[in-house]
């Protein structure tokens, strides 16, 4: 793409929080049941529950070299791999790169489905299931406008040219106080959650994965001083998700593997 567009002088790239390793930052199961053996008197539980900063991937070439060839999940891979590709175009060429990483964006008109996922399940009351792998993870979502908003403002500022952004929302989130805030928007009753061992769910439950956010947490403190990111508060936009999700007829798929679910717990 990059080649193809020829002269211009800034990229703006849509990357994503996920190019951030987390099973080295702040650890689920782990944490939460104190399972891991063999630590190094080094390794400091303070410093890996640091919000991360832009640096801890650097927009270096040689370094997301060795980041892509170390990834292991796809999506992942292919982001680091972007980076990358326009970093290195920048060095080659008169171009400015403004990357955004953003965690899991949400909205309405959202084609992913994860936040109605839980939404549906809260409304009907009847708990939700979860891998015991996924328990005790804290995380940061950002809503649609936010991200837009902010890549307009970048869009030919001179701030912004060779610089990555985190973009999230200030509010740190377990998965309990995910629901609980989804389950106050819709005047409902907090959620059961039963955290089912993961050998357990992929013999009866095969295919069953919850969106839970992969645990980790973003600094926005460059993002507020270039672009003057400041997130709107989350229960307004979790509202208007919530609106948007039950104006519409819950899908045959939410059905089907809700009975099996219930079946399970």
């Amino acid at each position: 793409v990059v080649e193809a567009i020829g002269q211009t002088r800034q990229y703006l790239l849509m990357s994503s929080g996920s190019v951030y390793h987390h099973s080295g930052h702040i650890p689920a199961g782990d944490f939460v049941f104190c399972t891991t053996r063999g630590r190094s008197e080094t390794d400091s539980w303070t410093d890996m529950m640091k919000p991360l900063s832009e640096e801890a991937v650097p927009p270096d070439v040689q370094w997301l070299k060795q980041a892509v060839k170390q990834a292991k999940r796809p999506y992942r891979k292919g982001k680091l791999e972007a980076e990358r590709q326009l970093v290195r175009a920048a060095k080659k060429q008169q171009l400015h790169f403004t990357i955004f990483r953003p965690p899991q964006v949400e909205g309405p008109w959202d084609p992913t489905g994860r936040t109605e996922f839980f939404a549906r399940r809260v409304e009907d009351g009847g708990g939700i299931i979860i891998r015991r792998s996924q328990r005790g993870r804290v995380f940061q979502k950002v809503y649609r406008d936010d991200v837009a908003k902010a890549v307009i403002t970048a869009v030919d500022n001179q701030r912004a040219y060779d610089r990555v952004y985190n973009l999230a929302q200030p509010e740190v989130l377990s998965l309990e106080r995910y629901l609980y805030v989804i389950a106050y928007c819709l005047g409902a009753k907090p959620p059961q959650i039963v955290d089912v061992p993961d050998e357990r769910l992929n013999s009866q439950l095969a295919g069953y994965s919850p969106p839970v956010p992969s645990p980790k947490t973003l600094s926005t403190h460059r993002a507020a001083a270039d672009l003057g990111f400041c997130p709107a508060p989350y229960t307004s936009w979790m509202n208007t998700t919530l609106e948007w999700i039950f104006s519409r007829p819950a899908g045959d798929e939410y059905r089907a593997d809700r009975s099996s679910e219930l079946a399970l717990m």
